[in-house]
Protein backbone atom coordinates (compact mmCIF):
# COMPACT_ATOMS: atom_id res chain seq x y z
CA UNK A 1 0.00 0.00 0.00
CA UNK A 2 1.23 3.47 -0.83
CA UNK A 3 0.75 6.31 1.38
CA UNK A 4 1.78 9.97 1.11
CA UNK A 5 4.03 10.83 3.99
CA UNK A 6 3.37 13.46 6.91
CA UNK A 7 4.53 17.05 5.99
CA UNK A 8 5.52 16.00 2.12
CA UNK A 9 8.18 14.32 2.96
CA UNK A 10 7.45 11.63 -0.18
CA UNK A 11 5.55 8.44 0.19
CA UNK A 12 5.79 5.50 1.53
CA UNK A 13 5.19 1.85 1.18
CA UNK A 14 3.42 -0.50 3.48
CA UNK A 15 2.00 -3.85 4.22
CA UNK A 16 -1.84 -2.97 3.63
CA UNK A 17 -2.26 -6.22 7.04
CA UNK A 18 0.26 -4.34 9.25
CA UNK A 19 -1.43 -0.39 8.28
CA UNK A 20 -5.09 -1.63 8.49
CA UNK A 21 -3.99 -3.16 12.18
CA UNK A 22 -2.22 -0.24 12.89
CA UNK A 23 -5.09 2.61 12.14
CA UNK A 24 -7.46 0.57 14.35
CA UNK A 25 -4.84 0.65 17.27
CA UNK A 26 -3.65 4.31 16.70
CA UNK A 27 -7.30 5.75 16.02
CA UNK A 28 -10.33 4.12 15.20
CA UNK A 29 -10.53 1.72 18.06
CA UNK A 30 -10.03 5.37 20.32
CA UNK A 31 -13.10 5.34 21.80
CA UNK A 32 -12.42 8.60 23.37
CA UNK A 33 -12.05 10.31 19.77
CA UNK A 34 -13.84 7.91 17.66
CA UNK A 35 -17.31 7.06 18.13
CA UNK A 36 -18.35 3.59 16.43
CA UNK A 37 -21.89 4.01 14.44
CA UNK A 38 -23.69 1.43 13.57
CA UNK A 39 -24.93 1.53 9.59
CA UNK A 40 -28.10 2.95 10.39
CA UNK A 41 -27.07 5.30 13.01
CA UNK A 42 -24.51 6.33 10.00
CA UNK A 43 -27.07 6.96 7.66
CA UNK A 44 -29.10 8.74 9.92
CA UNK A 45 -26.51 11.39 10.53
CA UNK A 46 -26.03 11.76 7.13
CA UNK A 47 -29.64 12.62 6.43
CA UNK A 48 -29.48 14.82 9.34
CA UNK A 49 -26.34 17.07 7.72
CA UNK A 50 -28.02 16.71 4.57
CA UNK A 51 -31.25 18.21 6.21
CA UNK A 52 -29.31 21.43 8.23
CA UNK A 53 -26.98 22.03 4.83
CA UNK A 54 -30.61 22.25 2.57
CA UNK A 55 -31.91 23.88 6.01
CA UNK A 56 -29.40 26.50 6.30
CA UNK A 57 -29.42 27.32 2.22
CA UNK A 58 -33.38 27.78 2.60
CA UNK A 59 -33.00 29.80 5.50
CA UNK A 60 -31.10 32.34 4.75
CA UNK A 61 -31.76 33.09 1.03
CA UNK A 62 -31.45 36.95 1.37
CA UNK A 63 -27.65 36.38 3.26
CA UNK A 64 -26.72 34.12 0.83
CA UNK A 65 -27.20 35.14 -2.85
CA UNK A 66 -28.33 33.13 -5.90
CA UNK A 67 -24.68 32.65 -6.99
CA UNK A 68 -23.60 31.46 -3.63
CA UNK A 69 -26.75 29.46 -3.27
CA UNK A 70 -26.42 27.56 -7.42
CA UNK A 71 -22.58 27.12 -5.91
CA UNK A 72 -23.25 25.23 -2.48
CA UNK A 73 -26.44 23.08 -4.43
CA UNK A 74 -24.11 22.21 -7.01
CA UNK A 75 -21.87 20.30 -4.03
CA UNK A 76 -25.14 18.45 -3.39
CA UNK A 77 -25.35 17.40 -6.62
CA UNK A 78 -21.48 16.65 -7.76
CA UNK A 79 -21.19 14.86 -4.02
CA UNK A 80 -24.69 13.42 -2.95
CA UNK A 81 -24.91 12.90 1.25
CA UNK A 82 -21.13 12.13 0.96
CA UNK A 83 -19.95 14.23 4.64
CA UNK A 84 -16.27 13.52 5.11
CA UNK A 85 -13.77 11.00 4.41
CA UNK A 86 -10.77 9.49 6.93
CA UNK A 87 -7.32 8.79 5.72
CA UNK A 88 -3.63 9.11 6.91
CA UNK A 89 -0.63 10.08 6.30
CA UNK A 90 2.66 8.58 8.05
CA UNK A 91 4.87 10.72 9.76
CA UNK A 92 8.20 9.41 9.34
CA UNK A 93 9.93 12.20 10.82
CA UNK A 94 9.41 10.69 14.39
CA UNK A 95 11.98 7.65 15.61
CA UNK A 96 9.49 5.11 15.35
CA UNK A 97 6.80 5.89 12.46
CA UNK A 98 3.31 6.73 13.26
CA UNK A 99 0.00 7.71 11.72
CA UNK A 100 -1.25 10.93 11.28
CA UNK A 101 -4.86 10.92 11.27
CA UNK A 102 -7.32 13.45 8.58
CA UNK A 103 -10.69 13.93 8.32
CA UNK A 104 -11.41 15.56 5.26
CA UNK A 105 -14.54 17.15 3.31
CA UNK A 106 -12.96 17.09 -0.37
CA UNK A 107 -14.94 16.12 -2.47
CA UNK A 108 -18.01 16.11 0.07
CA UNK A 109 -20.89 18.48 0.34
CA UNK A 110 -19.16 20.28 3.58
CA UNK A 111 -16.45 20.95 1.14
CA UNK A 112 -17.98 24.07 -0.69
CA UNK A 113 -19.82 25.32 3.08
CA UNK A 114 -16.42 25.57 4.23
CA UNK A 115 -15.08 27.11 0.90
CA UNK A 116 -17.95 29.78 1.37
CA UNK A 117 -16.69 30.42 5.48
CA UNK A 118 -13.31 30.51 4.28
CA UNK A 119 -14.06 33.43 1.73
CA UNK A 120 -16.14 35.39 4.02
CA UNK A 121 -13.84 34.53 7.52
CA UNK A 122 -10.79 35.99 5.07
CA UNK A 123 -12.18 39.62 6.50
CA UNK A 124 -11.20 38.69 9.18
CA UNK A 125 -7.61 38.26 9.27
CA UNK A 126 -6.52 41.93 8.61
CA UNK A 127 -8.14 42.04 11.97
CA UNK A 128 -6.22 39.33 13.94
CA UNK A 129 -2.74 39.89 15.23
CA UNK A 130 -0.02 37.82 13.49
CA UNK A 131 0.50 35.22 16.24
CA UNK A 132 -1.89 33.79 18.62
CA UNK A 133 -0.85 31.95 20.89
CA UNK A 134 -3.51 29.91 21.61
CA UNK A 135 -8.05 30.23 21.48
CA UNK A 136 -8.00 31.48 24.90
CA UNK A 137 -6.13 34.62 23.75
CA UNK A 138 -8.95 35.21 21.68
CA UNK A 139 -11.22 34.41 24.03
CA UNK A 140 -9.93 36.95 26.97
CA UNK A 141 -9.27 39.37 24.25
CA UNK A 142 -12.75 40.01 22.68
CA UNK A 143 -12.24 41.79 18.56
CA UNK A 144 -15.17 43.29 17.62
CA UNK A 145 -16.19 41.34 14.30
CA UNK A 146 -18.65 43.32 11.74
CA UNK A 147 -20.10 39.61 10.40
CA UNK A 148 -23.37 39.64 8.59
CA UNK A 149 -26.18 38.54 10.93
CA UNK A 150 -27.54 35.03 10.86
CA UNK A 151 -29.23 34.51 13.74
CA UNK A 152 -28.74 30.99 14.17
CA UNK A 153 -25.42 30.80 13.18
CA UNK A 154 -24.26 33.64 14.88
CA UNK A 155 -22.07 32.50 17.43
CA UNK A 156 -17.92 32.04 17.13
CA UNK A 157 -16.88 28.88 18.45
CA UNK A 158 -13.36 28.39 19.55
CA UNK A 159 -11.40 24.95 19.59
CA UNK A 160 -8.08 24.69 21.06
CA UNK A 161 -6.03 23.22 18.57
CA UNK A 162 -3.03 20.91 18.52
CA UNK A 163 -1.86 21.14 14.89
CA UNK A 164 -3.09 22.88 11.88
CA UNK A 165 -3.20 22.59 8.21
CA UNK A 166 -2.45 24.78 5.68
CA UNK A 167 -5.45 25.40 3.29
CA UNK A 168 -5.01 22.72 0.01
CA UNK A 169 -7.25 23.20 -3.09
CA UNK A 170 -8.83 19.73 -3.21
CA UNK A 171 -7.38 18.58 -6.57
CA UNK A 172 -4.08 18.36 -4.27
CA UNK A 173 -5.55 15.76 -1.97
CA UNK A 174 -5.88 12.32 -1.95
CA UNK A 175 -9.37 10.28 -2.45
CA UNK A 176 -10.41 7.79 -0.84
Amino acid sequence: MVLQADKYMGVCILNRKKFIKQTLQEHLRDNKTYNVLTAAEASAKKVHICYLFHGFINAHKDALNNPIRTFMLQSYQLFGDKILTFRTTVKIHKNLWKLHPIVSNCGTILEYVSKWLDFKLQKLVTLMPAVIKNSWTIRDKPIALDLPKIQEFSQLMLYQCTQTLTYMQCKSCMTG
